[in-house]
């Protein structure tokens, strides 16, 4: 599981250290590759990055789905049809694609934080935006028992 959050910069090439807890549970897959693609929730944008089982288990349930289906087919066609095999070197960096990297803003001060079985990249600005919307949404009346917690 991804847990935390985690800054880190992304050098001129495009690459980025994976954060050290994300790298260790990725070995323990036994895969040193990761797919990262768009979130589909946006603004702000996000990038979503998976290791390849969680990935092939988000592919099987898509596959249960009526391919024929038009709001199937945009998922498709914006989240598979962006997502990108990403090799994490022997250093724990991964470079990531300049279009995905251009689309969620990431220029230099990142942050990754954990999702369960995946975890999220984001531009610091974004982060930021986004914690501010968390935290008055999770202090309004209600929200946390509509979670059920």
């Amino acid at each position: 599981m991804f847990r935390g959050s985690f800054a880190h910069s992304i050098d001129a090439k495009g690459r980025v250290s994976i954060p050290a807890r994300y790298r260790d549970f990725l070995i323990s897959t036994g895969r040193s590759e990761i797919v990262v693609t768009r979130c589909p929730l946006n603004p702000p944008p996000r990038l979503e990055a998976y290791s390849i089982g969680a990935w092939e288990q988000l592919e099987q349930r898509l596959m249960q789905l009526n391919r024929f289906d038009r709001d199937v087919m945009l998922f498709e066609d914006f989240f598979i049809g962006n997502a990108q095999f990403c090799e994490v070197d022997s250093q724990g960096r991964v470079l990531i694609p300049t279009a995905l990297r251009e689309w969620a803003g990431l220029s230099k001060d990142v942050i990754f934080s954990g999702a369960r079985d995946r975890f999220r990249i984001w531009s610091r600005e974004s982060w930021d935006q986004e914690q501010n919307v968390a935290l008055l949404k999770i202090q309004s009346d209600g929200f946390l028992n509509k979670l059920n917690l």
